[in-house]
């Protein structure tokens, strides 16, 4: 009988016999080999200083060419012969010696390599574990008292590994600054579904997105975070050569700052330069913008040279940053987005400026990292009206009274000119994320509440007693303040007896709207384009084609002075235009008297009409 641990090598030593050319072919007697006894194996094991338990030396590994990282045992049994080198002079029981030898020495040196490699292992951690410090997720103070903690408790490694990870993904994410300047005296930008579309397509990167408004303070705030992208989404003047941003007093949108390129390089050198490595101005004209930036140190940005829609520049940011989030490089998402702009019709040019288009954003975090942080979503509100349309003047006015901190203003009008629609609309900007009543529970519509907010009541005059006290509950609140929608600015009552006695309320009244405004608000609601024979009377068409479209811009001019027969009363309007498309919009010859009095308003000049045929055509874009 032959112990365990004999048996492979003895099988091994008698093939290696059957294959040695001394052996003559069909021998049936072999050397017997004898095993060698305990005693000799345990001294032979401690001269090679092996005990049978796993330990870790202080010499270096041996070396072996050609041996794969994590392959050290397939090269050491590679190297071990198989028969001695001199098989005639060597005795049987010398030779089961000299192979158990040479197995101890193999699985020493596997033991060494293991052992360096967990010493290794060891010394990753405690590295890893002193990044700790420069963690932004955590503050200083956090930060000693965790590793203080540490420190006096025993872990594995396996644990250091876990929480040098955790540390580690505050690291990995990828900032993208969002600021925003829509002043409510230039046209509206669609901020809100920007803002949508970016989460969207940054879900599935490891990417916070944090929305500001767009000020010279918070820009330049932003131009020295060297760890953060930007993306700014603004309006520009004189001809590229001003950024149209928000000023910094009450973030309400109510005046414009124009910051000038020359202004904006001093901005920048005053910092020292802007530390951020990749900026998108969404911007019309914005060529001027971007290379202040890149003067500045910005080493990447994207513009847009030319005079670009908000829905197109929506679109390109959505494929750029679509591209970005898939782990593609600047260089191939520019491409993309630009071809997918091209393809789709965009007439709009964009550009970029870089020294090195490799750049991506950094890998997605993993199942075993804490996930990203949530966005807030906006506070939920009664929705705004479709197809809003002017009142610039009054939202800026009310916008620059609740920013000076009035507890009460009052927006009256005798007429319906759409009161209820303004004071939505009012909401939703005040409610933008960034502004001042951004936050949940900050503004809110009667019977709502909103202690120390904005509280938003229409039709103040039919309020009961006990609502009236309600509203002056909440005007005892500190930084309270209260819009009303009412009729007349009667309800105010000099005393102030109504709401709160030491208040000074703000009246501001809703006028009718403009000829612009009005003719805007009927292109929106019509269902088909106007032609030549809907704009120009009868005999007037000047050798035109009747059945010729009439473009939009030119449709405006022409409609401005038969829109006058709504007296610039929005409802009145949707209501004769939804009328009319009914009816199969047939042509209007120039006039709206009809379309007016069928809502119950006397044209300008009412003349008979002959019936015509109904007649659908495509619709505005």
């Amino acid at each position: 009988l032959k112990p365990s641990w004999l048996q492979p090598f003895v099988a091994r030593q008698s093939c290696a016999a059957q294959r040695s050319p001394q052996m003559r072919p069909g021998a049936s007697n072999l050397p017997e080999i004898t095993p060698p006894p305990r005693r000799a194996a345990a001294v032979a094991a401690a001269a090679l200083g092996w005990s049978g338990r796993r330990t870790r030396s202080n010499r270096p590994p041996p070396r072996f060419a050609g041996a794969a990282p994590g392959r050290f045992t397939d090269a050491l049994v590679q190297s071990a012969p198989d028969t001695p080198q001199d098989s005639e002079s060597a005795g049987s029981g010398g030779l089961a010696v000299e192979l158990s030898l040479e197995n101890m020495e193999l699985r020493r040196q596997v033991r060494e390599l293991e052992s360096r490699e967990s010493m290794l292992q060891d010394e990753l951690f405690a590295a890893r574990r002193q990044e700790i410090s420069f963690g932004r997720s955590f503050g200083a103070r956090a930060v000693a008292e965790t590793l203080v903690e540490r420190a006096a408790k025993t872990t594995t490694a396996e644990d250091d590994f876990a929480a040098g990870l955790a540390f580690d993904t505050g690291r990995t994410r990828q900032r993208l600054l969002y600021l925003y300047a829509s002043p409510l005296q230039m046209p509206a930008l669609g901020v809100d579904a920007e803002i949508s579309t970016l989460r969207e397509v940054l879900s599935p990167a490891s990417v916070d997105l944090e929305v500001k408004v767009a000020s010279v303070s918070s820009l330049g705030q932003a131009a020295i975070e060297p760890d953060a992208w930007v993306h700014i989404t603004a309006h520009t003047s004189n001809k590229g050569n001003a950024l149209c941003l928000e000023a910094d007093t009450t973030l309400l949108g109510e005046s414009i700052c124009r910051l000038e390129c020359a202004g904006l390089k001093e901005l920048l050198k005053s910092a020292g330069g802007a530390r951020n490595t990749f900026l998108f101005v969404a911007a019309c004209e914005s060529a001027q913008v971007a290379l202040s930036f890149q003067a500045a140190g910005v080493q990447h940005v994207v513009f847009c040279p030319t005079i670009v829609a908000d829905k197109r520049a929506l679109c390109f940011a959505k494929s750029f940053y679509g591209a970005l989030a898939k782990q593609l490089s600047l260089e191939h998402a520019f491409s993309i987005a630009r071809c997918a702009a091209e393809l789709t019709g965009d007439d709009a040019q964009y550009g970029l400026l870089s020294t090195d288009n490799q750049i991506r954003f950094p890998v997605a975090a993993s199942s075993w990292q804490t996930p990203l942080p949530k966005f807030r979503e906006r506070q939920s509100l009664k929705r705004c009206v479709e197809d809003f349309v002017g009142r610039r003047e009054v939202l800026r006015d009310i916008a620059s009274v609740l920013g000076a901190a009035r507890r009460l203003v009052l927006l009256h009008c005798s007429a319906s000119l759409g009161r209820t629609a303004t004071l939505k609309q009012i909401a939703h900007l005040m409610t933008m994320p960034g502004r001042k009543f951004a936050s949940p529970g900050v503004c809110a519509f009667f019977p709502g509440e909103a202690p120390g907010g904005l509280l938003i009541v229409d039709d103040a005059e039919s309020l009961t007693e006990e609502e009236k006290a309600r509203i002056r509950q909440h005007l005892e609140h500190d930084g309270s303040q209260l819009l009303a929608g009412c009729r007349s600015a009667d309800i105010a009552v000099p005393s102030g007896e109504d709401f709160c006695a030491d208040v000074k309320p703000i009246c501001l009244e809703l006028l009718p709207l403009s000829a612009v405004e009005a003719a805007e608000l009927f292109l929106r609601r019509c269902q088909r384009a106007l032609l030549v024979e809907d704009l120009v009377l009868p005999g007037a068409y000047g050798g035109r084609d009747p059945r010729e479209r009439v473009q939009r811009g030119e449709a405006l001019a022409l409609l401005q002075k038969p829109i006058l027969a709504f007296a610039g009363i929005p409802g009145k309007i949707r209501r004769a235009v939804d009328d009319w498309s009914k009816r199969g919009s047939p042509p209007l010859h120039g006039t709206l008297d009809r379309l007016a009095l069928a809502v119950g308003l006397a044209g300008r000049s009412m003349r008979p009409l002959p019936e015509l045929p109904r007649r659908s055509g495509r619709r505005w874009q």
